[in-house]
């Protein structure tokens, strides 16, 4: 094929084509003509490349439309954004500075924000456009009220062409981190705590992963692929290695992840993959949206941490040894020495009739568990200790993996099903007490 006729091309298409002449620029890359339809490999090939296509482009330009045939452009009146100069009748004003009415209520910020930047488009809610803000230097968008455009400095609008007002410097949750990976992206050998605590908190585990796994994906099993680029990014300016969507080099903190909200029996949160199917200590493992348990965990040389269990192995096989970026393995297994606690079933005295876990419940004092997925009350599990924290000469708190057995390893094997923390005052108390250290693996 040597060419595309236009009136083939989608609304959209046809406007993004018109932008970019308008814009004085001669190449345009669309994923659904550059990628291969249809084709796994090309699909892969180029799902590895997110990272330089977006990060070495001009500007990328969004549709906030929920179709591909809503187009760029949408009807409306410009003049009803612009400031309109009242006739004055008050002398003391100087006629050479004017009086303007504003078509928004420059005073509260947060009604702006809501009103006008429309954050529940359905273009924000996408993980794979997710990666492409974070990626792409500029960014124009266009089909809602007005046109507005960001990059790493500024987020404005045809209202407010010099930003908004007022100390916020955007207009919703997720620019700060396109921002931020400018400025905390350094080498991982170079970081103080106060760069460690930078990464984790501003950009990762408070920003990307929450965001990013609340994302929409039409394929489950790209979820992995579709923040491809951010991990490379990431992984060549600080060094740190990327292992089924967490960071090897700040395992084994990396694997105190939660699943937010209540859980339905009877509903499968796995993503079971059909080619290839996510280790169960990732989050990739468990639909939904993820947070990291422990505020303090963000720094992991605290001299309040007692104790942290030790990763003894890693292996990976990737599916694909051309793209291992996009973390799809074959098999994957993290073995671990650490404290492992007897079987025990922690919600067995509760009301039987109960639908829902209510967290922060169960038959053990101030232990709350998070489960990854439903699992039967009676169900035995092993609780394995990740890390102790000492906040106070007397208040402990552990933190840690609820596991079962895997059935197709009676031995050290396991497989992880939730998270859990138990608070406590005397060390009598704890649910490892007695126990030794030993090693096991999870699949």
């Amino acid at each position: 094929m040597s060419e595309i006729p236009l009136q083939e091309l989608s609304r959209t298409h046809r406007d993004s084509l018109s932008i970019t002449r308008r814009l004085g620029y001669r190449f345009i890359w669309i994923d659904s003509l550059c990628i291969v339809q249809d084709c796994v490999e090309d699909w892969r090939k180029e799902s590895a490349k997110m990272a330089s296509i977006y990060g070495n482009s001009t500007c990328n330009i969004a549709a906030k439309g929920a179709t591909s045939h809503a187009g760029c452009f949408v009807r409306r009146n410009p003049l009803s954004l612009r400031p309109c100069q009242l006739t004055q009748t008050n002398t003391t004003i100087d006629p050479a500075q004017g009086v303007y009415a504003h078509p928004y209520p420059t005073a509260n910020y947060q009604s702006f924000a809501l009103y006008n930047y429309d954050t529940n488009t359905p273009l924000l809610d996408r993980a794979w456009v997710q990666q492409e803000r974070l990626l792409a230097p500029r960014l124009l968008y266009f089909g809602g009220k007005e046109i507005h455009w960001e990059c790493c400095l500024l987020q404005a609008s045809e209202t407010w062409p010099s930003g908004p007002t007022g100390d916020e410097h955007s207009f919703d949750e997720l620019y700060p981190l396109k921002a931020a990976f400018e400025s905390e992206l350094q080498p991982y050998v170079e970081w103080s705590d106060n760069d460690l605590y930078d990464f984790n908190y501003m950009l990762w585990r408070n920003g990307v992963v929450p965001k990013y796994t609340a994302a929409e994906l039409t394929f489950e099993k790209d979820r992995l692929a579709a923040l491809a680029g951010i991990a490379s990014v990431v992984q060549a300016q600080t060094g740190l290695t990327s292992v089924a969507g967490l960071w090897k080099e700040l395992l084994p903190l990396e694997l105190l992840w939660v699943r937010d909200g209540a859980l339905t029996p009877g509903h499968n949160y796995r993503n079971d993959g059909t080619v290839w199917k996510a280790p169960t200590w990732s989050w990739v493992s468990v639909l939904g949206r993820k947070r990291y348990l422990g505020g303090a965990l963000n720094y992991p040389n605290l001299r309040e941490e007692a104790y942290t269990c030790q990763v003894v192995d890693c292996i990976t096989q990737p599916l694909d040894t051309d793209t291992p970026i996009l973390g799809e393995y074959s098999e994957a297994s993290l073995t671990l020495k650490g404290y492992l606690g007897p079987r025990t079933k922690p919600f067995a005295d509760l009301d039987p009739t109960q639908t829902k876990f209510p967290l922060g419940k169960t038959a053990v004092k101030g232990l709350s568990i998070f489960y990854d997925i439903s699992t039967a009350k009676d169900e035995e599990v092993s609780f394995f200790l990740v890390t102790r924290n000492l906040y106070k000469e007397a208040h402990h708190a552990d933190y840690g993996l609820v596991l079962v057995q895997d059935a197709a390893d009676l031995g050290n094997g396991y497989i992880r099903v939730g998270c859990f923390v138990h608070s406590f005052s005397d060390a009598s108390d704890s649910l490892f007490k007695g126990c030794k250290e030993q090693t096991i693996s999870i699949f």
